[in-house]
């Protein structure tokens, strides 16, 4: 939930749908990391035997790591949940613009 808070806020900085407005967009762009989560198949064979056989589908690790310059979200919406139905999640739709991106390691 504080998530969906944060990312509606940030919304609003960039374009109110209330009024239109879109001054701020440049002024609350962010930086951040976008990582490639691989299947570390080692460990999972590990966990496996000491988990008796179970698939140990959560033993993962970071493969490629992108640097990610000049972003922010546009179009946030959330899904037409029912609690009439049943505790249905709300899941929260966006596009991420990202100006400029490059791996985090040249080498």
């Amino acid at each position: 939930m504080q998530t969906a808070q944060v990312l509606y806020k940030w919304m609003y900085l960039i374009s109110n749908p209330v009024t239109g407005g879109t001054g701020l967009t440049s002024a609350v762009k962010c930086n951040g990391e976008f990582r490639w989560l691989v299947p570390d198949m080692a460990r999972q064979r590990a966990n496996a035997e000491i988990l008796g056989g179970s698939d140990a589908s959560d033993s993962l690790k970071t493969g490629l790591v992108y640097k990610l310059e000049g972003c922010f979200i546009t179009g946030l919406k959330p899904t037409d949940a029912s609690m009439v139905t049943g505790n249905q999640a709300v899941n929260l739709g966006f596009s991420l613009i990202v100006d400029r991106y490059y791996p985090a390691d040249f080498d």
